[in-house]
C-alpha cells in the first residue's frame, strides 16, 4: 500500500503465483496490449486433427454445359451424386449448377414420399404407438 499526493491511496495485490508464459497479465492476448519488447513465441503447431481435403480442379465452360445437358435430358438416370462423381465435384456444386424445376423437384419429393410411405407400411404396432405419442406432445409444446 501506498500513499500518493491528494489524499490517494495505491493498493497493489501481487498474484499469489508465479507467473507463467500463458499468463494474460504477463503475456496478454491482444497485439494491442502487448509491449513492443515481448516476441512472439515460434512454437510449432500441433497435427491437424483431420486431413485437409485435397482441392478440385475447376469445371471447363464444356464441361458446364455437359453436366447441365445430361441433368435435363433425365434427372432420374443423372442424379446430383453420379454428375458428382463423373466431373469430380460436389453434390452441393451440382445441385447449384443444374438445378431441377418446381414441376421436377415436385415428382422427386413424392417419390421420395411414396417410399418413406412403403417404409411406414412395416413398422410394427409399438413404434406406430411411440410415434402418434410423440406427435400429441408436441402439439402441447
Amino acid at each position: 500500500m501506498t500513499t500518493l499526493p491528494d489524499d490517494l491511496t495505491f493498493i497493489h495485490r501481487p498474484p499469489s503465483s508465479a507467473p507463467t508464459p500463458f499468463s494474460y497479465t504477463t503475456n496478454p492476448t491482444s497485439p494491442l496490449l502487448r509491449s513492443s519488447s515481448s516476441k512472439p513465441v515460434d512454437a510449432p503447431l500441433p497435427p491437424p486433427l483431420r486431413p485437409t481435403a485435397a482441392q478440385k480442379p475447376r469445371l471447363s465452360e464444356e464441361q458446364l454445359y455437359e453436366m447441365r445437358r445430361l441433368r435435363a435430358s433425365n434427372p432420374t438416370l443423372y442424379t446430383r451424386k453420379k454428375l458428382a462423381e463423373k466431373f469430380n465435384c460436389s453434390e452441393a456444386f451440382v445441385g447449384l449448377v443444374t438445378p431441377l424445376s418446381r414441376q421436377q423437384q415436385r415428382v422427386a419429393l413424392d417419390r421420395r414420399d411414396q417410399e418413406h410411405e412403403r417404409a411406414r407400411a412395416q413398422w410394427g404396432e409399438k413404434k406406430l404407438i411411440v410415434r402418434e405419442i410423440r406427435k400429441k406432445r408436441k402439439e402441447f409444446w
